[in-house]
């Protein structure tokens, strides 16, 4: 045989896992793998610790625990079965790791075992309780009303001396639910009341906004004294309250016929209105039209909105 033909028959050279990198790239490799190893000592001795141990009293003969949001908000809430009482005993959670005092509030014979789970497809961990003589199970359906959160808040307007402003606000959670729209009768910055539908008075007594819708969603309110304010919504469901946003009303006075805009024609249909005597022109809200009235609009129409 010659050489050539040794050569044709030599058997493959096989691809190692050596060969297949460089081995400048294998001492990175190596060196990786021994800072590895002197970090792995040191992570293992990391010690472990916990709080004090806080107990909390459930019920006799204690036997299984479940975890879930049982009143829909987010801290953990605790599940415990009492097998001596037939019940369960429901710990809330609060946002500091600790419990509220039980409430036994699901019954069920001899219960020892516990399974959470939504299983009527409404958005609630339920509970179904597995009894000690393997006979049967409890299905606890959860009832919890949903907390109330604002999706929309109330949005500021303005508007003219004679427009209505409409305000509103939308909530997600369980219903029904009551609205009840406020106001300060003081003046910015001071306390909050409850407005009731038709007229409602300031502190000192003067007719200050017309309103409806007062008790609803949605509300109208017409500025009676020329003036804006500040306004907002508490709604409230079973679960409690949540107050909206404070929204804000504001007059622009010198958009006499109120088309939205400031320009030469407001300054027309007021004067329009002052020579006739109209009560639309007692700028200054005196119960007169006179050349005060004049004085205070002109001002205020240079100043616009």
């Amino acid at each position: 045989m010659t050489t050539k033909d040794q050569s044709m028959t030599r058997a493959p050279k096989l691809m190692t896992f050596a060969s297949m990198f460089p081995k400048i790239k294998a001492s990175r490799w190596i060196a990786a793998l021994g800072l590895l190893a002197t970090a792995m000592p040191a992570l293992a001795q990391c010690p472990i610790t916990f709080s004090p141990a806080a107990s909390y009293f459930t019920g006799n003969n204690p036997t299984s625990v479940a975890v879930g949001y049982f009143n829909n908000d987010e801290p953990l809430d605790l599940a415990v079965t009492n097998a001596d009482f037939d019940n369960v005993s429901i710990l809330r959670g609060n946002a500091n790791g600790t419990f509220q005092a039980a409430v036994n509030n699901v019954a069920g014979s001899q219960l020892f075992s516990l399974v959470v789970g939504d299983f009527n497809a409404d958005r609630r961990p339920d509970l179904i309780g597995v009894a000690s003589n393997f006979t049967d199970v409890t299905v606890a359906l959860n009832t919890t009303p949903y907390p109330l959160v604002v999706v929309r808040q109330p949005s500021s307007v303005s508007i003219c001396s004679s427009g209505t402003a409409p305000f509103s606000v939308a909530v997600s959670g369980t219903f029904p639910v009551t609205n009840q729209w406020q106001w300060q009768p003081a003046g910015p910055s001071t306390a909050w009341a409850a407005l009731s539908n038709g007229i409602n008075k300031n502190t000192l007594g003067t007719p200050t906004f017309n309103v409806s819708g007062a008790t609803t969603p949605s509300m109208n309110i017409t500025s009676l004294s020329g003036l804006g304010g500040n306004f907002r919504c508490i709604v409230t469901n079973a679960c409690g309250s949540v107050t909206s946003n404070e929204a804000t009303l504001t007059i622009c006075a010198a958009d006499f016929n109120c088309n939205g805009f400031v320009n030469g024609d407001d300054f027309d249909s007021y004067i329009a209105a002052f020579v006739s005597g109209d009560l639309s022109s007692d700028f200054n809200r005196d119960g007169f039209v006179n050349g005060d009235d004049f004085d205070a609009f002109v001002p205020v129409f240079e100043l616009g909105c």
